[in-house]
């Protein structure tokens, strides 16, 4: 199948990518589709991180020098490894990346045979259950030991910890406003004044221990020690002053 006719700036910028993962035309579609699977209305959760994962995944397969499934396996995961994050946890009580794997295993398969090939094609199902297998690794709780493209992936997913200290705070802050949105809370105006509404509600503090408890876990887990002392950081001072155009945030 050839690349869909390119309508939007998101869609001309994932061809970019596409081209750069060498990605098999059999699962261009998939890659494509992905898209949609990102809403544009939500803080975190969204197609620029979406771009940022896979964008990662890709600098470190050429860091590495991986070609080939592996390369290809990984950048699909990145563009599926939260297309269902922005959903609660269903009746069935499986998680986000389960629900996201599912989605990506349909696509791929949707994508081969809109490409002509049979359902059952061998190398789509093995390429299926890599994929699939990678985008699980995200599961905070899943200990990815030394699993060398497991690392990749999650390694590109908190890439944002490894930015400047003003622009990982603003990552915080931006995933903080989408967690409270899904809790119910309405919000008008800005970034920070959604912020300071959190800040003076005691929500933000609340929000910060979690996200420094969730992410030493991730920390651990997932064997990425350079985070740590980034995570340090992410206080409710420093997240506040990271949108009120403080350029340095408290060590």
């Amino acid at each position: 199948m050839e690349r869909p006719e390119l309508i939007t700036e998101d869609q001309e910028r994932l061809g970019r990518l596409v081209e750069w993962a060498q990605l098999d035309p059999r699962y261009h579609q998939a890659a494509y589709n992905a898209l949609s699977r990102y809403p544009d209305n939500d803080f975190y959760h969204n197609t620029e991180h979406m771009f940022d994962v896979a964008t990662g995944v890709l600098e470190e397969c050429d860091t590495r020098g991986l070609e080939s499934t592996e390369r290809q396996a990984l950048f699909v995961a990145a563009l599926y490894h939260d297309a269902d994050a922005h959903l609660q946890s269903d009746e069935t009580h499986t998680s986000p990346e389960e629900r996201s794997a599912a989605i990506a295993r349909i696509e791929i398969i949707s994508s081969s045979t809109g490409y002509g090939c049979e359902a059952d094609d061998w190398d789509t199902l093995e390429f299926t259950n890599l994929v699939g297998g990678l985008i699980i690794s995200t599961v905070a709780t899943v200990d990815i030991g030394d699993g060398r493209l497991e690392h990749i992936l999650n390694s590109a997913d908190l890439g944002n910890l490894s930015w400047s200290q003003l622009e990982s705070l603003r990552s915080s802050g931006r995933f903080f406003v989408e967690m409270m949105i899904k809790e119910g809370e309405a919000f008008i105006g800005s970034m920070k004044d959604m912020l300071f509404f959190a800040d003076t509600t005691g929500k933000l503090d609340k929000l910060c221990t979690v996200a420094r408890d969730r992410l030493n876990l991730l920390a651990n887990t997932k064997h990425l020690p350079e985070i740590v002392e980034r995570i340090k950081l992410i206080t409710p001072k420093n997240v506040l002053a990271a949108f009120s155009n403080e350029e340095q945030p408290d060590s």
